[in-house]
């Protein structure tokens, strides 16, 4: 944007030039384009926005096809049967005193509010479809490895915690979570919690955020 002079010739614009020719174009703008769109900078929306019809849950009663993603997942698991490969396992290592019935409890609440966690993968002809259970009590297997000598714990909970998290799962029968605590000590303990990957999108922390917020 040159600038001329009363002599007619041409010279670089200034800061204030360029300044006052910025406001000029947010002004046209603002007024124009902005306008037409139902928005105003001072006043911000006016028009109102087109209403849409409420998103409803869908119902449970029949099945429902899986998604590409699922479909894989599903194929994956027919083809090598008995493989371990996509499940999401994580272990926390917990010091202090567990409430068991607040994290049974937890895990209940967990598996009541999402459903995929209580969602089954049954066959129909070969063609495979996601079935949304209602939910169910979640299994917390405890076991108390404290009759072991203090040597040989770790690696007791070494093998226990492999053995669990290797377990395949039965995706036809369910259910795709499944939850163990270890007790090693007095106020010591792991808690186990194994996914298929089907059900969750790789790491479960999220879930162990909401349990020990529960």
């Amino acid at each position: 944007m040159p600038v001329h002079n009363e002599d007619g010739r041409s010279h670089p614009p200034t800061a204030k030039a360029i300044s006052m020719e910025e406001q000029r174009h947010s002004y046209d703008l603002t007024r124009g384009s902005r306008g037409s769109l139902g928005w105003n900078w001072r006043k911000g929306l006016t028009e109102p926005l087109p209403s849409y019809p409420p998103i409803v849950a869908r119902p449970h009663a029949a099945p429902v096809e899986l998604s590409f993603g699922q479909q894989r997942l599903w194929f994956l698991a027919q083809l090598e049967s008995g493989s371990a490969a996509y499940n999401v396992p994580r272990a926390w290592r917990i010091r202090g005193t567990v409430n068991l019935s607040a994290l049974k409890l937890s895990l209940d609440q967990l598996i009541r509010r999402h459903e995929a966690l209580r969602t089954t993968f049954p066959a129909e002809v070969g063609n495979p479809c996601q079935v949304i259970n209602p939910p169910q009590p979640a299994r917390l297997d405890v076991v108390d490895l404290r009759s072991f000598r203090s040597s040989e714990r770790e690696s007791e909970l070494e093998h226990r915690i492999l053995d669990e998290t290797q377990r395949p799962f039965d995706l036809a029968a369910g259910p795709v979570l499944r939850a163990a605590l270890f007790q090693i000590d007095q106020n010591e303990y792991v808690f186990v919690l194994t996914l298929h990957h089907i059900a969750c999108d790789g790491d479960p922390r999220g879930g162990m955020a909401y349990l020990t917020r529960a």
